[in-house]
């Protein structure tokens, strides 16, 4: 039996190769496009879940602090990272947000004459703590400044890596 020579099948074969690359050069590009779309999605997902996890809560202070307006009904935290050197991602810092928050939920309902006489103890709720496991690092908070706004607390803190 003869075999048919190659040269009749080189351009198809080659054709077929060039082919196949392509399908996987151009498969490897559409993938990272969809992982960063997902991602850029996931992190807009969590803000957005959080923000809707706050005004949620605020809705229900306010519902139960109609008639007690000398109390605290509203807490805001404000994080930022201790230096610009060492930056902190968004969702790390959204999730620290959300830990503080719910460590100063105590302070709630209490007199806004209350926070403003003793600070300190308000302060000292989060001052110092160190956050464990917030995306797979330890963080440790300082107070820099604690207002009160009418009926709202408003914290600013930084955050830096523990170690």
């Amino acid at each position: 039996m003869r075999v048919p020579p190659s040269a009749l099948y080189r351009k198809w074969v080659m054709g077929a190769g060039l082919f196949m690359a392509g399908a996987i050069v151009g498969a490897a590009v559409f993938l990272s496009l969809m992982h960063h779309n997902f991602s850029v999605l996931s992190i807009q997902n969590h803000k957005l879940k959080e923000e809707m996890e706050k005004l949620n809560n605020e809705i229900k202070q306010q519902t139960g602090s109609k008639q007690k307006p000398t109390v605290i009904s509203k807490i805001t935290v404000n994080v930022e990272p201790y230096s610009p050197n060492d930056p902190i991602d968004d969702l790390s810092l959204t999730e620290l947000k959300t830990r503080i928050h719910k460590d100063l939920l105590v302070a709630s309902g209490k007199p806004v004459s209350a926070v403003k006489q003793a600070p300190g103890v308000f302060m000292e709720i989060v001052n110092g703590n160190i956050y464990q496991a917030v995306r797979d690092r330890n963080y440790e908070i300082r107070v820099k400044t604690m207002a009160v706004i009418q009926n709202e607390l408003i914290v600013w803190t930084t955050a830096r890596k523990h170690t």
